[in-house]
């Protein structure tokens, strides 16, 4: 969707104006810019863009997550200037704290998946972040903890003001996108493995990200792939982050590769994962999302979706529907027919009942059906194709 470059350019664009007509001087240690994100992943990948464009108009960008040495990165803050850093919460209050990094001199601070950061339990860390910030700026830690835990108490006692904001919004906002093809199968009593199995041969996608619900779910997905002699990387929670960004290295590497023939599943062109991985990961190469567990509201089911069909490509997704998730994919199936938004579907069926906030009037006459309208669940199951033929499925 371009969300990164959507604030990362206006960014590099305010700091060079700053040096350029307010005479302002890059100093080390003191960024100009912050920018949070949830995951050392999407850190780094962000960390990337911003390399990769600042390159030529001479500014400096740091990431700071976990898994990498603090004094390798403390030497990285020392010894040159750094405008922007980019880091997960918990490693730039440790260098913050540890007097590394100076906050002073902080004049944007953007929080990426801020939704994501909150579900993940970052409400700590980022009131100890902003609390200092917007009330009085500061440069760190004094060195006397009795002084420093006195100033947090106040700063918890008073009352954030945030200064003036705008909300800008786009019209295809928690929309799926038109170039997007969805499928959604009823499970019914099929086993949910022989269904994943039969997608994967039928599809013979060049990278597939398989979804699953809990990490317990993915292990227990690959290890069924394993017995049908397919290979996958894996990506989730209970994973150390050393071995995500390896794993990701690997599919990003294979996704791109074009020498690898679709049809061979010895290349490890399946990631199987949890929504660890449904935000702000960019690999232009997936043309194929399984949701092999469907997500438990629509927001999850659009952040998912939204692997595949990245900027100018296509993709396609096909989603398990179990009986429990019946209300929800029907929900989901509907807006998206209808060209609306995601966001606000029910899980409850009593919310789609005549007169309820989602029920839909019937319109009078539709004497024609477009040729790429889905088909709804109860109409798929009836003949829906044997586990040996479910290949048009």
């Amino acid at each position: 969707s371009g969300k990164t470059l959507a604030y990362v350019l206006p960014i590099m664009q305010q700091l060079k104006h700053q040096e350029m007509f307010e005479s302002y001087e890059r100093r080390p240690k003191r960024p100009r810019v912050i920018i949070l994100a949830p995951t050392r992943e999407l850190a780094i990948q962000i960390t990337a863009v911003m390399k990769s464009l600042s390159h030529s108009v001479k500014l400096s960008t740091q990431a700071l997550v976990g898994g990498v040495d603090k004094g390798s990165q403390r030497k990285a803050l020392e010894n040159r200037p750094v405008d922007v850093v980019v880091a997960t919460p918990g490693r730039l209050l440790q260098q913050w704290k540890d007097g590394n990094l100076f906050l002073g001199s902080v004049q944007t601070i953007i929080i990426d998946e801020m939704d994501t950061m909150l579900e993940q339990g970052f409400q700590r860390e980022l009131r100890e972040i902003m609390y200092p910030l917007l009330l009085h700026g500061t440069n760190g830690p004094s060195g006397n903890d009795k002084f420093d835990k006195q100033k947090q108490e106040q700063d918890r006692n008073q009352k954030l003001k945030f200064p003036p904001m705008k909300i800008i919004s786009t019209p295809g906002l928690h929309k799926a996108v038109p170039r997007l093809e969805q499928v959604f199968v009823d499970v019914g009593n099929t086993d949910k493995i022989s269904l994943l199995l039969d997608v994967i041969a039928s599809q013979r996608a060049k990278a597939t990200i398989v979804f699953c619900n809990t990490a317990s779910a993915v292990r227990a997905t690959q290890y069924a792939l394993a017995e049908a002699r397919i290979e996958s990387l894996g990506y989730h929670g209970d994973l150390n982050s050393n071995t995500r960004s390896e794993n990701l290295k690997k599919f990003r590497k294979i996704a791109s590769d074009d020498s690898k023939k679709v049809d061979n599943f010895d290349n490890n062109n399946i990631l199987v994962c949890t929504d660890l991985a449904s935000r702000g990961l960019d690999i232009p190469q997936v043309d194929s999302v399984v949701m092999f567990d469907f997500p438990l509201n629509a927001m999850d089911y659009l952040h998912r979706s939204g692997r595949t069909a990245r900027g100018v490509g296509k993709g396609r997704v096909t989603a398990l529907v179990a009986k429990r998730d019946k209300v929800l994919a029907t929900g989901i199936e509907q807006a998206v027919l209808r060209g609306e938004t995601l966001d606000g579907i029910s899980s409850r069926k009593s919310d789609y009942k005549p007169g309820a906030r989602f029920s839909v009037k019937p319109k009078k006459t539709q004497n024609t059906t477009k040729k790429n309208d889905r088909r709804s669940l109860s109409d798929r199951k009836k003949d829906r194709p044997s586990s040996s033929n479910r290949k048009n499925a």
